[in-house]
């Protein structure tokens, strides 16, 4: 027996024995198997355990790949905002172009939003103020609209290498961005998602390098895109470019377009001595250079076509021999969302550069994803980032789409055909574009960028081809001249909806109906709810919610201080009563909110779903639940007894609860619409009328804030609390809102959250809550008309009455104080 129980333990011990040397020797086999396989997708994505490289590490937020225009731009951006940013060009030496030379008023616009509008300074850049339009020895010109901006806002034309060396040199200067010559050879794969890019130094040495996200922007011909999208690339035609020297153009400061036989010619400056001409010569092929062909070509077909004032020059030019060209290529961006990845610039998307809205494009996109980026602390969740990112490519479309529809359309309508049809469009285009007033401002502020609109931009191209028909019919149509006029209106449909198709129906002209962006849990940004009235802060202790205004860099606020007509007065809040950490509470209303979402999450009853949700359910009458998309994109149905509604100011569920809206304005704008602040004009506003009013002491601080561009509006919305229906119940600025002038609106919720948390049974709430939320909305809404709204003798008497009255002191200004900060809602106080 003890012979058989020694063979049992030895059986034992060497089976275990030999199961622990299998498991290691097929452990070491998997390992040798898994660095053998090199996993490629369109062979430049390589997987990211099989390259056996050197590694740089994963110290980089983020890798861009490339340094052009949109690369070096992006890499400032994203650097200025506090991410470490890895830069890997092939080459940082100057580029030499001949294309990206003209940066058109939009455009340097955004180059003023990024802080990058000093690059343009130092580099002889030329101010560009519209285009001049050459055709059949007639001529026009067009003007930008830039009456309404600032001085300084104008195109700008420069060499192309100087601008991109000056933004290197500028986004080198920001110790958290580092910028390194390499080719990168593919992008590391994980699983689906890109972990960072492979590459190799100037050296030679093969590199990987990691980062939660890489954007590529690596130009025209990228290596990378094909990853990352699905490329359509046309070359429709291609640039000869020379440059003419010391001579002046018929028009200064202005691009200058000949729409000649077969294609466009352009010129416009690029330093204070040389102009850039570009000559569009159609097809993939052009006359070889080397063998004297293309110089033969210019001067045969090309110079006889061009300005009289530029012969000399144009011919001096091809006689130097310096001839360069390069292609043009369109492209529609056709995004293949990569968790971990994006494209940018080129890479991306493209356009004829006929227009010169390649650079505007780019840094409207850049403005776009800084912005998107901006809530964003930790990259590293690659899934998440890659859906919320999503919304890039619809909220980027109402710019890209009409300049690069623009760029198409105007390409093929200036090009000579001999379609009879095509001759008429060439000529209306030309003579509507002559007319001046609306027919030239339109196109000229779309081509400019100062005015991106899809269906501005539909409508002046079908308003040429109508006025082309119209010159047909008049003054006496005949069957031949309606025939042609209908076949012009079938050539500009051929035009237009190819290209619109590309670009995508819904996205450029319905983006709204577009799933742009789930509800995230992202810290919010909002310019208002920034300011906590004392009687709120009083109700956030009863809530035990008041550690949510600790820890956010959160600022006592203790009083008022009013001014006008450079007289001013103190009004501080009645606090003598209270412990002495009572009073207002000023802070980011961002952090505010996600402070108290992760208390709320905190609780294990508590469950937060991100989602939207998109409509009530309603069973005879009765609120039964919500129905929702979540993050997902997937349908789903909860249901609960009580539905409590507080989806904001800019509720979607207020209309079916019976609730009416009145908007105000913080400023009257009756006369005139808000001004836009993508273009300069609210930055010009807020500088020539505001500026001069507000407090010395801040005048400095006040326009540089305006100058860094970072200006947000929001509508100022009136709504009397008034819903009732079974099963449902609004609750915050969905429910009730007054003017924000007073900040009283945080009070007014949290007020009613503690009210509801006593009186949870009465489910009429409306009510119980009216003597503080009557009293907070009256004066808001009073002191708004009395303060804010004058105009005419009567109502600057008022304010004048006003300023006095407050300016008396003890009870006078503080029991105003005790009402606007909701220590003393007693609405018998009021009058």
């Amino acid at each position: 027996m003890v012979m058989i129980d020694r063979y049992i333990l030895g059986s034992f011990i060497a089976s275990l024995f030999g199961f622990v040397l299998l498991y290691n020797l097929r452990k070491k086999i998997s390992r040798k198997t898994k660095a053998s396989k090199v996993v490629r997708r369109d062979e430049c994505i390589t997987s990211a355990a099989a390259t056996g490289r050197q590694d740089s590490g994963g110290d980089a937020d983020i890798i861009i790949v490339g340094a052009g225009v949109a690369g070096a731009a992006l890499a400032y951006t994203l650097g200025k905002e506090g991410r470490r940013v890895h830069v890997i060009e092939r080459d940082l030496t100057e580029p030499d172009r001949i294309v990206g030379e003209l940066l058109q008023p939009g455009g340097y616009l955004k180059l003023i939003e990024l802080g990058l509008e000093d690059c343009v300074g130092d580099i002889d850049a030329q101010r560009v103020f519209g285009y001049a339009l050459y055709k059949d020895g007639k001529d026009t010109k067009l003007s930008y609209p830039l009456e309404k901006f600032d001085s300084d806002v104008s195109g700008r034309s420069f060499h192309n290498g100087r601008f991109i060396q000056r933004m290197r040199e500028k986004a080198e200067t920001l110790s958290n961005v580092r910028l390194e010559q390499g080719t990168v050879t593919s992008l590391l794969e994980e699983k689906g998602t890109i972990k960072g890019v492979q590459y190799k130094t100037k050296n030679g040495d093969e590199i990987t390098a990691y980062a939660p996200l890489t954007i590529v922007c690596d130009g025209c011909f990228s290596n990378l895109r094909r990853s990352l999208c699905t490329p359509k690339v046309e070359q429709p035609s291609c640039f000869v470019g020379i440059i003419l020297e010391n001579c002046e153009l018929p028009y200064a400061n202005h691009g200058h377009v000949v729409l000649g036989d077969p294609s466009p010619i352009l010129f416009y400056p690029i330093s204070s001595t040389e102009i850039r001409c570009l000559v569009d010569v159609p097809g993939q092929k052009v006359p070889s250079i080397s063998n004297g062909e293309m110089a033969k070509y210019l001067k045969t077909v090309v110079a006889p076509q061009i300005p009289p004032q530029l012969y000399d020059s144009f011919i001096g030019a091809i006689e130097k021999g310096n001839i360069r060209t390069m292609p043009n290529r369109s492209m529609p961006a056709i995004p293949q969302p990569t968790p971990g990845a994006i494209l940018m610039g080129d890479a991306f998307n493209m356009r004829h550069p006929l227009t010169g809205g390649g650079m505007t494009v780019a840094l409207s996109d850049i403005v776009l994803l800084r912005d998107l980026l901006r809530p964003i602390h930790d990259l590293n969740d690659a899934s998440t980032l890659c859906q919320y990112l999503e919304s890039f490519y619809t909220l980027r479309k109402p710019v890209s789409s009409t300049i690069n529809t623009l760029a198409g359309a105007l390409y093929k309508v200036f090009c000579a055909s001999p379609d009879d049809a095509r001759r008429e469009m060439r000529d209306a285009c030309f003579d509507y574009l002559s007319l001046g007033g609306i027919c030239s401002e339109g196109p000229v502020a779309l081509l400019s960028g100062l005015n991106p609109r899809p269906l501005s931009l539909f409508l002046h191209f079908f308003g040429v081809a109508v006025y082309g028909v119209g010159r047909l019919l008049l003054p006496f149509p005949s069957p031949q001249r309606v025939w042609l006029g209908a076949r012009l209106l079938s050539a500009a449909s051929g035009i237009i909806f190819p290209i619109i198709k590309a670009e995508g129906v819904r996205q450029m002209f319905f983006p709204a109906t577009v799933p742009a962006m789930v509800e995230t849990l992202n810290e919010p940004k909002t310019i208002l709810g920034e300011l906590l009235q004392p009687a709120g802060y009083l109700k956030l202790l009863e809530l035990g919610l008041d550690d949510c205004v600790k820890e956010i860099d959160a600022q006592q606020v203790l009083e008022y201080v009013l001014y006008k007509d450079r007289k001013s007065i103190r009004l501080p809040y009645p606090l003598k009563k209270y412990e002495s950490n009572v009073s207002g509470r000023s802070f980011y209303h961002g952090r505010f909110v996600q402070r108290m979402r992760e208390k709320a999450a905190s609780l294990p009853n508590v469950k937060l779903v991100q989602g939207t949700a998109t409509s009530l359910i309603d069973e005879k009458g009765t609120i039964k639940g919500v129905k929702y998309k979540t993050r997902a994109g997937e349908e789903s149905k909860l249901y609960a007894p009580l539905t409590v509604v507080c989806d904001g100011c800019f509720s979607n569920f207020r209309k079916f609860l019976e609730a009416s809206l009145k908007s105000v304005s913080l400023i009257d704008f009756s006369a005139t619409k808000l001004h836009s602040v993508s273009n300069g004009q609210m930055a010009h506003f807020l500088k020539n009328i505001f500026a001069p009013q507000v407090p010395i002491e801040v005048y400095s601080a006040f326009m540089a804030s305006v100058d860094k561009a970072q200006i947000k509006v929001m509508p100022t919305n009136c709504i009397p609390a008034s819903p009732r229906i079974p099963g449902a119940l609004l609750l915050g600025d969905a429910l009730n809102m007054r003017h924000a002038i007073t900040g009283g609106g945080m009070t007014v919720a949290i007020n009613d959250v503690a009210t509801l948390s006593n009186l949870l049974r009465h489910l009429n709430l409306n009510d119980v809550e009216m003597p503080m939320a009557f009293t907070i909305n009256v004066i808001a809404d009073s002191l708004c008309k009395a303060i804010l709204l004058s105009s005419g003798e009567s109502s600057d008497e008022i304010q004048e009455a006003c300023f006095n009255y407050m300016s008396l002191g003890h009870n006078f200004s503080r029991g105003l104080l005790g009402l606007v900060s909701g220590l003393d809602w007693s609405s018998i106080s009021f009058p």
